[in-house]
């Protein structure tokens, strides 16, 4: 079972958030708060959560990326939207999810599945950061 956790960039200062993805009143909230000290209530029908200003983060939901799971050479987590440079390949590849996975993608078009390329590859930016990376 892998990990599920997205990042988005945040609106107040552009900072990059990590956690859970909520969709709240038409917007989207990264949840990076403690998950230790909730309780999950089943005798209720109707649930509230409340939530600390300091524990979530409203993000631009054209940020929002999924991590997928996978790792690059240097250990580093990788998210929809990054720019990985893959050691045999002659171009930046940026990764995106499409109907059956994760794929290293290049401008305009599909490449290879992501985890058959994560553990060669080295992360160099994002679509958001850097997009003249791919260029």
């Amino acid at each position: 079972m892998r990990e599920i956790k997205f990042r988005g960039r945040r609106i107040s200062d552009g900072k990059w958030m990590y956690g859970d993805l909520l969709h709240i009143v038409g917007g989207y909230v990264i949840y990076h708060g403690s998950q230790t000290e909730s309780q999950l209530i089943e005798d209720r029908s109707n649930v509230a959560i409340e939530l600390y200003m300091d524990e979530v983060s409203p993000v631009l939901p054209e940020t929002v990326g999924q991590y997928t799971g996978l790792h690059d050479k240097d250990g580093k987590e990788i998210y929809e939207g990054d720019i990985l440079n893959i050691d045999f390949k002659n171009e930046p590849m940026y990764v995106d999810y499409v109907k059956d996975g994760f794929m290293a993608c290049r401008k305009g078009s599909l490449s290879d599945f992501l985890y058959t390329v994560a553990a060669d590859s080295r992360i160099v930016g994002n679509i958001h950061d850097n997009p003249e990376l791919l260029r």
